[in-house]
């Protein structure tokens, strides 16, 4: 992928005719908030020496904003990939120990944007937004909005489109506990309902009726939200909503048969292979 990140950034900078003062002058951005972008990384990181670490940010930056840019413009992808190759780049920007903060590449989006003096560019999180709907977890209306917006990074920004539109408890309101699976439910005679409810965290129970948005499953889902809830146990420990709703969703699944139920009902869709393989993914998250 070494050699990828140098043909974009190759591209990026033949496009607009950047000069070495152009180029100088995002390098000092970047070593400006060299402190900063530190700071965001783990002590073993900090040892990268300052030539090194700035030449990898910048890499780093330009090749989500080209591979995005070029997503955007071609909903299979950027065409010098191979599909698989694109699946594989999409899990790699949800990984946590992956993520480039957001501030520093919106900062080199900006400073491109003005040197190729593109009045009509895409806004920096309207472009990732736009790239965040090939992720099919996510509900269909995904847009730029102020949660969206204050996110740290790419990981942050998914688990903000997830949470977004959730409904806050009131006092008298308790979480949803559950001490038994879906099948073991049914039989005691609770009914099952799929809703179009835009948030998944939005289950309600009421009058023996369990009410569950749909959910898209496949190996996206799981690898994104694995790094999502890693996430949460960092700084969301307060707000852990994702970890809560898989936990809930870990209890109603405990073996195929629990997943059978909610794919008849239409809670669940997977591409997985076989309901064995749903169940086993959710246990083990």
């Amino acid at each position: 992928m070494g050699n990828e990140k140098l043909r974009y950034y190759k591209k990026f900078i033949e496009r607009i005719g950047m000069d070495m003062e152009k180029i100088r002058d995002i390098m000092s951005s970047i070593q400006n908030q060299e402190e900063r972008l530190r700071d965001c990384y783990s002590e073993e990181f900090k040892l990268t020496k300052k030539s090194d670490f700035i030449e990898m940010v910048l890499l780093g930056a330009v090749f989500i904003i080209e591979f995005m840019k070029e997503y955007s413009n071609n909903d299979e992808g950027p065409n010098r990939f191979e599909p698989r190759t694109i699946l594989d780049i999409r899990e790699d920007l949800t990984l946590l120990e992956n993520q480039l903060p957001f501030f520093i590449i919106q900062k080199i989006h900006d400073e491109y944007n003005r040197a190729g003096q593109y009045p009509t560019a895409i806004p920096f999180f309207d472009l990732v937004t736009c790239h965040s709907k090939n992720y099919t977890f996510l509900k269909k209306k995904v847009e730029t909005n102020r949660r969206a917006m204050k996110s740290r990074h790419f990981t942050d920004l998914l688990r903000n489109f997830m949470v977004n539109g959730a409904r806050k408890l009131n006092g008298a309101s308790k979480p949803i506990m559950l001490r038994y699976s879906a099948v073991r439910l049914r039989a005691a005679g609770v009914e099952f309902e799929v809703t179009e409810d835009k948030c998944l965290l939005n289950i309600t129970f009421a009058k023996g009726v369990l009410k569950i948005p749909h959910l898209k499953v496949d190996y996206h889902f799981i690898r994104a939200v694995r790094n999502i809830m890693a996430l949460e146990q960092c700084l969301y420990q307060n707000e852990a909503y994702i970890c809560s709703y898989i936990k809930f969703m870990d209890h109603l699944i405990n073996s195929p048969e629990d997943v059978g139920l909610l794919v008849g009902k239409g809670i669940i869709t997977h591409w997985l292979g076989n309901d064995a393989a749903v169940s086993d993914m959710i246990n083990k998250l």
